[in-house]
């Protein structure tokens, strides 16, 4: 019968195996990752969309910190992309203000998509929002945004590159 101290550390090896394998899947899948943009243009692109219907694509600029001069790149979620769309309209078309209160999105990705498109789709209210991508490197991102009441109907489309939000299209009735 092998020892004690065989089998604990057949047990150690066994759960660090595991878990390298889990991390490896995590960081290393073969999903699309959302659109990336640097650190520094986050919050103020955010701002910027905010105050013009149409913004400019700012370029990518290097972090002073980094030793070897790259980009400081951050994964954007959808949510984030989502919440940007949503004040983007909300300021850029101030009568959808009325209906914007207290969000309380469900949704996710969408499996159906079969065009190899990542998808996102979320209901809050009335309203339905979708964020779509290619997946490809710095893609632009697809938004389509629709509100439906009883007395009300808006219809919202515009893109997300590089931290800024523009709008395409837009009608109220």
């Amino acid at each position: 019968m092998p020892s004690k101290t065989f089998i604990f550390g057949v047990t150690v090896l066994a759960v660090v195996i595991i878990m390298g394998g889990v991390s490896w899947t995590l960081l290393n899948s073969n999903q699309a990752t959302p659109p990336t943009s640097d650190n520094s243009q986050n919050s103020q692109n955010s701002q910027n969309s905010q105050n013009s219907q149409t913004t400019e694509n700012p370029t990518n600029s290097t972090d002073n910190q980094n030793t070897d001069n790259s980009p400081t790149i951050t994964i954007i979620a959808p949510e984030d992309i989502r919440d940007a769309a949503m004040a983007y309209i909300k300021t850029a078309n101030p009568k959808t203000a009325q209906y914007m209160s207290d969000f309380d999105w469900s949704g996710g990705r969408s499996e159906a998509e079969s065009s190899g498109n990542e998808t996102y789709l979320y209901y809050a209210s009335n309203w339905m929002v979708r964020v779509q991508w290619e997946p490809v490197s710095n893609p632009t991102v697809l938004l389509s945004i629709s509100y439906s009441s009883e007395t009300t109907s808006i219809a919202w489309e515009g893109t997300y590159l590089n931290g800024a939000i523009k709008q395409t299209s837009y009608s109220s009735s």
